[in-house]
């Protein structure tokens, strides 16, 4: 492994640094033992409580876990110009030719749904890395087809919902592979009721929980909405127009901009948010409405300079694997893991951008904008025009 990768990991911990003071003391003035055994006792205090005398407590840290990746279907070597695709390619890994990747999810058969913002078309992967296109092909209009489509997520009856991020509302594909408007007229704006009145202000990420509820996050609006089976529109947390970093619950919540959203197996969601206040943080949000932010340590972070690597405010995508282990992508194109202890670590990438393979230290991300995790912890990147497999390797 790369030892500069595994050396980010490595603090000193105060305890320590306290034993050998107070052993040195010991052997300088021949103390008693008596006070050996005070130095001792001070010593776990000292670790107990964090640190002491006003000092930074010392950043806990986890062992690294190895990470390989590479290039699982798409390409970049495409025409560009005038003759660059107009719309997508199936076929299978590198045959395939993607637009831009908003969106991954994985349907209940485990294969990849892909949100094809630039195409303006779902996408779907098999295990086996086939991909075929179940719906789109962008109008002028965005009505009644797929314009921007920016997340893609299965329903139980087969139903895919898409967040269509330009068309401002919210469609369905069939199992047929019949495209209509699920919720939003359209409109540039913000409105909770039935379907055909509400109104969105670029819907983005969207998840769906155990009863068939849909909840979306949007680029206008501090809120996140939730939509019914039926196709009603409410404002589950937040505000409109009121931004912050406020726990609370329902409306009396506040949050960002742009959440990057997940969900766990039992119906709450995690929101990291893109932009404005409260960017950064972690919130936890259950599925009555109690806001809360979840603690996270990045101290153990660094460079190679020693300097912190705090985990941005500019979150591009957040998943969540069945532990309760995050992943996520910021700005500086890293893909970061926090565990189920809130430690945040390394998993791959530089801050150079590129479409290199290898382990996570030496890989790189050209623009990672979407993640999503298998059954089996794997982790997929849309990254441009490729989905990239990210794999612990042991």
């Amino acid at each position: 492994m790369d030892q500069q990768w595994v050396a980010r990991k490595m603090t000193i911990p105060m305890e320590f640094e306290l034993e050998h003071r107070c052993s040195a003391v010991r052997q300088s003035q021949n103390m008693g033992s008596w006070i050996a055994l005070a130095c001792v006792v001070v010593s776990l205090l000292v670790s107990a409580c964090g640190g002491g005398g006003g000092s930074p407590s010392v950043a806990p840290t986890e062992q690294a876990i190895p990470y390989t990746v590479s290039t699982w279907v798409g390409t970049n070597d495409i025409a560009v110009g005038t003759n660059a695709p107009r719309i997508g390619v199936d076929g299978t890994g590198a045959e395939a030719v993607f637009g831009n990747i908003g969106g991954l999810s994985f349907d209940r058969r485990g294969n990849l749904l892909v949100a094809d913002s630039t195409f303006g078309q779902v996408r779907r992967v098999t295990p086996a890395g086939v991909v075929t296109t179940v719906a789109g092909g962008r109008t002028s209009d965005g009505i009644g087809d797929l314009f921007f489509p920016y997340s893609a997520v299965e329903g139980s009856d087969g139903s895919i919902y898409v967040s269509d991020h330009l068309a401002n509302s919210i469609k369905k594909i069939s199992p047929a592979g019949v495209v209509s408007v699920f919720a939003g007229d359209g409109t540039y704006d913000y409105a909770d009721g039935p379907g055909a009145v509400s109104r969105f202000k670029r819907p983005e990420v969207m998840v769906m929980d155990r009863a068939g509820n849909l909840f979306v996050s949007e680029a206008g609006t501090y809120a996140i909405r939730k939509i019914t089976p039926a196709g009603v529109v409410s404002t589950f947390v937040g505000a409109h127009l009121e931004g912050g970093s406020v726990d609370g619950v329902g409306a009396q919540a506040r949050i960002g901009l742009d959440s990057r959203m997940v969900i766990d197996g039992d119906d709450n969601l995690y929101l990291m948010h893109r932009r404005g206040l409260g960017g950064g943080a972690l919130r936890k949000v259950t599925p009555s409405g109690v806001v809360t932010t979840v603690p996270v340590d990045d101290r153990s972070l660094k460079d190679t300079n020693g300097i912190t690597l705090a985990v941005s405010a500019e979150v591009q995508a957040l998943a969540i694997d069945a532990s309760r282990n995050f992943y996520l992508v910021d700005y500086s194109s890293l893909i970061r893991r926090i565990s189920t202890s809130g430690i945040v670590s390394e998993v791959a990438g530089q801050v150079t951008l590129g479409d290199t393979n290898g382990n996570g230290p030496s890989a790189r991300f050209g623009n990672p904008k979407a993640l999503a995790v298998d059954s089996s912890g794997r982790l997929y990147v849309g990254d441009g025009r490729l989905v990239r497999l990210v794999v612990p390797s042991r």
